[in-house]
């Protein structure tokens, strides 16, 4: 049980890194689309 609890907090904090990672990616690629047209 305690092994899953650790799972589950690593992944809760690997899924909200991944959520920063890709938001910030977003935000470059519209930002340089931006920049083309």
């Amino acid at each position: 049980m305690r092994v899953s609890l650790d799972r589950d907090e690593s992944i809760k904090v690997m899924d909200s890194q991944w959520k920063s990672i890709i938001a910030s990616r977003h935000q470059q690629t519209t930002s340089s689309s931006n920049i083309k047209t």
